[in-house]
């Protein structure tokens, strides 16, 4: 990975949406934005995600892969490793990942990754956006009601070292993806990934769609039994009928 040029801001609509606009105007890998507060913060499929001021980690990393374009999906596979990493060294908490994206202590969400990219005309990787949000701290008066599944590394109490904390957690992050970033198209990391997943041997609901999720009893129950060697979730019916689901 080519140098880390950091950008702090203390309030924008999304670090994600910035660092594109860079991209796009020709900057290079290593441009790293990090927000104090994010007022138009996104997750996958749009989701609309939590980014209150000084209670968590707001960061997007610009990335100028030199891999094929069929292999860009793997990078959250790697961003979710690095970040579990990370959360266990500075935080000291036994976390989880759930496939494929999200990072999970105590059973309830404490980090997700975004990454959103582009092609050339010619089909190949143009640029690529890591996009990281940690919830470092819970809000004073705490998590609303419809994100009761989510949860912070930290307690309130150490809120006053927010900023060591949040710059910690970013050097590890760092530290960790820029090692299996720098490796790929070598993706033997998927092995250590696996291990930490939270829903090997455990059923799922498969929907045929992404409009299902809101539509009640379209879902299939399945077991997820294994990650394929390109990152998906192999999934067996009751039937017996096996299915590899991507993301």
């Amino acid at each position: 990975m080519q140098q880390i040029q950091p950008i702090f801001v203390d309030q924008i609509p999304s670090t994600n949406e910035a660092v594109k606009a860079l991209a796009r105007d020709g900057a290079p890998e290593g441009i790293m934005m990090v927000a104090r507060l994010q007022t138009h913060g996104y997750g996958r499929l749009s989701r609309a995600f939590f980014s209150p001021p000084d209670t968590g980690l707001y960061m997007s990393l610009l990335l100028r892969p030199r891999f094929p374009a069929a292999d860009a999906h793997l990078l959250t596979h790697a961003a979710a490793l690095a970040v579990l990493k990370a959360v266990r060294e500075v935080a000291g908490v036994n976390a989880a990942i759930k496939w494929v994206n999200d990072v999970y202590v105590d059973g309830k969400k404490a980090a997700g990754i975004l990454v959103e990219s582009a092609l050339t005309a010619q089909g190949g990787l143009s640029y690529a956006v890591l996009g990281i949000g940690a919830n470092l701290f819970p809000p004073p008066t705490g998590f609303p009601p419809h994100l009761s599944h989510a949860t912070a590394l930290f307690p309130l109490e150490r809120r006053s070292e927010a900023a060591a904390l949040r710059d910690a957690l970013v050097r590890a992050i760092l530290w960790h993806f820029s090692a299996l970033y720098d490796a790929f198209p070598d993706t033997s990391f998927l092995a250590e990934y696996k291990e930490h997943l939270l829903l090997i041997g455990k059923d799922v609901l498969v929907y045929d769609a992404l409009t299902d999720r809101e539509k009640a009893g379209k879902g299939r129950v399945a077991r997820a039994i294994d990650v394929t060697n390109d990152g998906a979730l192999l999934v067996e019916y009751e039937s017996g009928e096996r299915q590899a689901l991507s993301a």
